[in-house]
């Protein structure tokens, strides 16, 4: 799809459905389109998740060691491909997806890869992935929040993983976001929606010249007091899916521009 303009403005963001997902704790997700997603639980690996509730594993730590501790997802822009990214040691794997009809399976984990965290802090790592799809004489990338010290955004060539920018989240970013959890890219803009646990909100931030990262706009997350927002994800151009940890839950957001 195209995208507008970077003088695009912020976007906004109405409440339109909420539910529950059938994995214990989910960290991120990936929408499928058709009311199916792969989600993750940090302990297990990739489930996925139906429109009923249920979920189903597909692949986990049995198939690679990494997948039991993931935090980060997404899908290339053609669907076909998805990526997922542990925490602790900074791997990236790559996992075909194969449709037929209403069937959804993943193909063996290929280890592309390990990116090194920007800071030595235990239990400090990447905490969410975005796809950035190829554009304007660059190659298709590979979007990652680190969670804090330092709350950072890093930006990677794929397949090869070669860094080619690192964001601090400092300023108005450190003033909005307690810290980051997942970061998705709209497939409209371009623009980067950066998703804070700790603050319970979403940022709206464009990429601009020379790699600076321009805030956008701030939104607060319709949650009670101690849900945890981890993973966000565009199902479509106008709708964006939250998900929490603890109580697994879906929030269904229209997006408006």
């Amino acid at each position: 799809m195209a995208r507008r303009g970077d003088d695009a403005p912020a976007a906004g963001l109405k409440l339109v459905e909420h539910g529950t997902l059938g994995v214990k704790s989910a960290s991120a997700i990936a929408p499928l389109g058709g009311a199916m997603s792969l989600v993750v639980d940090d302990d297990e690996g990739i489930f996925l998740a139906g429109a009923d509730g249920g979920a189903t594993l597909l692949r986990g730590r049995g198939d690679a060691k990494g997948l039991g501790d993931l935090e980060g997802l997404c899908l290339s822009d053609d669907g076909a491909t998805a990526y997922a990214v542990s925490e602790k040691k900074g791997q990236v794997f790559a996992l075909a997806v194969r449709r037929d009809g209403s069937a959804v399976t993943l193909g063996e984990p290929e280890l592309l890869g390990r990116i090194e965290r920007p800071g030595d802090t235990k239990n400090r790592g990447w905490e969410g992935a975005g796809y950035l799809p190829a554009g304007e004489g660059e190659g298709a990338r590979l979007v990652l929040v680190h969670e804090d010290e330092p709350m950072a955004v890093g930006i990677f060539a794929l397949p090869s993983l070669a860094p080619l920018a690192l964001l601090p989240l400092e300023g108005v970013f450190a003033e909005w976001m307690g810290d980051a959890s997942d970061v998705t890219v709209c497939p409209v803009t371009g623009h980067l929606f950066l998703l804070s646990d700790r603050s319970q909100c979403i940022v709206q931030a464009r990429l601009g010249p020379g790699d600076r990262l321009e805030p956008l706009g701030v939104f607060g997350l319709d949650l009670s007091e101690g849900e945890k927002p981890e993973g966000i994800a565009f199902e479509s151009p106008t709708r964006l899916v939250v998900v929490t940890d603890d109580a697994s839950r879906l929030l269904r957001y229209a997006v408006t521009r």
